[in-house]
This record gives structure tokens, sequence and C-alpha cells, in this order.
């Protein structure tokens, strides 16, 4: 029988601010902080109704660009 199951939503592939920081634990006021000591971060778009989103490409990208450290 063929799947019924829905393609993924193009939704799916962006993410709010909150998803973000929620996946990766970082507090709104570090994430803040950070954009303002011109520290990177995952670049956002502003969408017409004002909120933010990236896209997991974005997230990606930024995630690798981080210097590998080996944990102690």
């Amino acid at each position: 029988a063929m799947s019924t199951t829905a393609p993924p939503s193009p939704a799916a592939h962006y993410l709010t601010l909150e998803d973000f920081l929620t996946d990766f634990a970082i507090p709104r006021s570090t994430f803040t902080r950070w954009r303002r000591l011109g520290r990177p971060v995952p670049a956002f778009r502003r969408l017409p109704n004002g909120e933010l989103r990236t896209t997991r490409a974005d997230v990606d990208a930024w995630f690798a660009s981080l210097p590998a450290e080996v944990a102690s």
C-alpha cells in the first residue's frame, strides 16, 4: 500500500528564535548579549509580522563555524 504521509511542511525547515534557544539551552539574555558583543549567531530574518526565523542550514553553518574543542 502507498503511504499517505504528507510531505514535510516547508515551515519545518525554519526555526523561531525560541526554537533555536531551546535546542541549544541558551537563555534569551545570553543570546542578546552575544549579539551586542558581536559574537557569531545564526542569521535570522524578520517576517512581515515581526517574528524572527532562521533556517536549519543557517544554524548548522553557525554551529560548524564554532571552534572544536576537546572536552576536559
